[in-house]
């Protein structure tokens, strides 16, 4: 009988280091339970991947009707009805999530009170992954972030005695996990950050294993494909910009983009938006940029890494797929609080918290005898990512599962 993994995703970079391992678990012959959260389900059904989503639970849940009716009450201001997602589940997932609250404060009133104040970041469904989970009956755990459903999966599997495997995505440096694990790493840095941070784990239980979404993936023909839609070849560089959701910095960022590139017709800066992020946000400066600023939520993540010369976000996890392919990278602050993933310590980016300091960066990076270009690349080589992350982390779980049946 095959052995069964149960992993619960969020959307972004968290579904996008977990598909290339439900692959290699699948092709490894085991049974893969996968809990698609918010818009992680238009990955997963891109790729193919069959998933369940809170519908296929809901009947663990005798609180059925309050669950819906919380849900409902919440859907309006939580769900934009262009995401592509599935309305219910969207539904589901709230009423089920304050109903967790409710049951940890003991009342709807304080529930609502801190979802009010917090928003999502206020979940931790506990009581109900652990239905979930002694529903499924897993043989082992694999989550890749440290909130909300992946936080309360992993904290349930070490009460249930079921092997954990934690895929850490960025660098580790805030990272404390709440249960017992065997972590994976991409490589030496996350694993000392890990160390320090979690004195409840030792060094055998930190594995170097690679990132699969540091990898880069895609195949000649989607490149060549990129390539003609944007006429990469026209341009002398490529800029491209990784976006975040709910960030505060978004406005003053477009528009000295549109100033700067209306003043570099010769460079072509691609705007990739994350994608929980609503177009609709960006519809009052399509009229007013220039031809050579493309701002989309489809751009090709790994075209666009490919083809970028110079990489801009604020702290996206996409920044370390970028140093992993030598990439200059410029981290853009300018607020008054440090990032909680800050490349810039480890001279794999600059930062700049000015951005009229941002024209004059971008110039020096090209300069590939300029100090900080010269700094930048040196910072690069420090951050060796093993290969093959997706195999790796798969072998983890093998070794976690042999010493389970032991």
């Amino acid at each position: 009988m095959s052995k069964k993994v149960f992993i619960p995703t969020y959307g972004g970079g968290h579904v996008k280091i977990v598909i290339p391992i439900i692959k290699e678990l699948l092709a490894r012959g085991y049974e893969v339970v996968v809990l698609g959260l918010t818009s992680s389900a238009l990955a997963l059904t891109a790729e193919g991947i069959k998933y369940k989503g809170m519908k296929d639970y809901i009947s663990l849940f005798p609180e059925k009707e309050e669950i819906y009716e919380i849900g409902i009450r919440l859907l309006d201001k939580n769900f934009n009805q262009d995401s592509g997602l599935d309305r219910d589940e969207i539904l589901l997932y709230l009423g089920i999530n304050i109903l967790d609250i409710s049951i940890q404060k003991g009342s709807k009133k304080d529930a609502m009170d801190l979802f009010e104040e917090k928003g999502r970041g206020a979940f931790f469904p506990y009581y109900s992954i652990k239905r979930i989970v002694e529903y499924e009956k897993p043989d082992a755990i694999l989550v890749t972030c440290g909130q909300r459903t992946e936080k309360a999966a992993g904290v349930v599997g070490e009460e249930l005695n079921i092997p954990v495997v934690r895929v850490i995505d960025l660098l580790g440096e805030d990272d404390v996990l709440p249960y017992k694990a065997s972590v994976c790493v991409m490589n030496e840095i996350v694993k000392n950050n890990i160390l320090k941070n979690n004195p409840h784990l030792k060094g055998s239980d930190i594995f170097v294993t690679g990132q699969p979404n540091i990898e880069l993936a895609g195949d000649t023909m989607k490149f060549q494909t990129f390539n003609s839609m944007y006429n990469i070849h026209k341009y002398n560089k490529i800029i491209t910009f990784f976006s975040q959701p709910r960030n505060t910095q978004r406005e003053q960022v477009i528009n000295h983009l549109i100033k700067l590139f209306i003043q570099k017709p010769n460079y072509l800066c691609l705007y990739k938006l994350h994608p929980n992020e609503d177009i609709g946000l960006y519809n009052k400066y399509m009229s007013i940029k220039p031809q050579n600023l493309v701002i989309e939520k489809n751009i090709d993540l790994n075209s666009a890494i490919l083809f970028t010369d110079i990489a801009i976000t604020f702290f996206s996890t996409v920044g370390l797929q970028l140093i992993a392919q030598d990439k200059p990278l410029i981290t853009v602050n300018l607020s008054k609080t440090p990032y909680s993933t800050d490349y810039s310590k480890y001279n794999c980016s600059v930062e700049i918290q000015d951005l009229a300091l941002l024209g004059d960066t971008i110039e020096s990076l090209f300069d590939y005898n300029h100090d900080l270009s010269k700094k930048l690349k040196a910072g690069r080589s420090k951050m060796l990512i093993p290969k093959s992350a997706a195999s790796n982390i798969v072998d983890v779980i093998q070794i976690k599962l042999l010493k389970q049946t032991k």
